[in-house]
């Protein structure tokens, strides 16, 4: 790590955050009464504007947002890979791995629905070239086989033959995907980076694989009554904070209530807070932003620059779809 490699890198991500949503900006979105309101708010008062310069907030649909969003995402990664040195690409690279594995999961949603997935995908030029699957033929897939078939010749099919052939739930199917996102980032991070980055990469990816298996055991114990031997294969197999032993103590503990309360013995303790007025999720996502905050307040001039506000934009994005939707149905919503 030193100043020089990321002296220009720091300085483009903090001005690319500055533009974006602030709360207060975030909470009135929110408080809009319509989804022609909530577009005319982030077409009239906020960085989005350009983006939706040429689209009517009168008429535009979930999917044209999705879209244009998409596009968003793709042209800053594209900023941020020009301000990138050789080994910050590569740990950019996993950026791609998540957006393709996101698609992959809408298109896995629709399948299990019985429906058909409505993908508002449109990659050009130098985002296509970063992606290994065939967008479209996926997205046409009515079956099991024929998405597989279709992922032939990506890492993909062996990660979801096993689960779709052995007919496995949604839940099962998706962590498949995740725990593949994880390897490849974990991996592709540590054997790239040296010193404080590769230090800084170990909390925040370890820390983030820590969270997510903890979240796993606690809604498959929740809400599927899964038992121990079934949710050891769902597990991540990185290891960080939390030992192996501890590991298959939390996964065999008969209830819900008795793997919170060891859980809680970790240092993952405020990830189990007020469960009863919020999602587990919602304190996962505050706890990341957290510690990817401290990371970049202590350490400005390091890859936490280029993971944190990748975090952050794709968080944001994500929030703006899901509050337009909650809009749409009449649903509150706490991010």
């Amino acid at each position: 790590m030193s100043i020089r490699a990321y002296s220009a890198l720091r300085a483009k991500t903090a001005a690319m955050r500055a533009r974006h949503l602030s709360r207060t900006q975030y909470e009135e979105l929110k408080s809009k009464a319509s989804v022609s309101d909530a577009v005319a708010y982030l077409k009239y008062n906020t960085v989005y504007g350009t983006l939706l310069e040429h689209v009517s907030e009168r008429t535009v649909h979930r999917g044209d947002l999705e879209r244009l969003l998409d596009r968003y995402l793709q042209a800053e990664v594209q900023k941020l890979y020009c301000f990138c040195n050789n080994s910050q690409k590569k740990v950019l690279s996993y950026t791609y791995v998540r957006y393709e594995i996101n698609l992959l999961k809408r298109i896995l949603r629709a399948l299990y629905t019985g429906g058909k997935a409505e993908i508002a995908y449109e990659a050009e030029g130098f985002f296509a070239k970063k992606l290994s699957i065939d967008v479209a033929a996926c997205a046409q897939a009515d079956s099991a086989r024929a998405l597989i078939g279709a992922l032939s010749g990506t890492p993909y099919a062996a990660v979801l033959a096993p689960p779709l052939s052995a007919g496995a739930d949604l839940f099962v199917t998706e962590s498949a995907l995740d725990a593949y996102y994880f390897r490849c980032a974990w991996r592709t991070a540590l054997r790239t980076l040296k010193g404080k980055d590769r230090q800084i990469v170990e909390e925040i990816f370890g820390s983030e694989i820590d969270m997510t298996n903890l979240c796993w055991i606690y809604r498959q114990k929740r809400y599927y009554n899964m038992p121990g031997e079934l949710i050891f294969t769902t597990i991540i197999p990185v290891l960080y904070k939390i030992p192996r032993d501890k590991l298959i103590e939390l996964v065999n503990t008969p209830d819900t209530e008795s793997f919170v309360a060891l859980a809680r013995t970790t240092r993952y303790a405020p990830l189990f807070d007020r469960l009863e007025a919020r999602f587990i999720e919602q304190n996962y996502d505050r706890m990341m932003e957290r510690l990817l905050e401290k990371q970049m307040r202590e350490n400005p001039f390091s890859i936490a620059s280029l993971i944190g506000y990748l975090y952050f934009l794709e968080g944001e994005l994500a929030r703006i779809v899901t509050a337009v939707e909650c809009i749409r149905y009449g649903v509150s919503y706490e991010a």
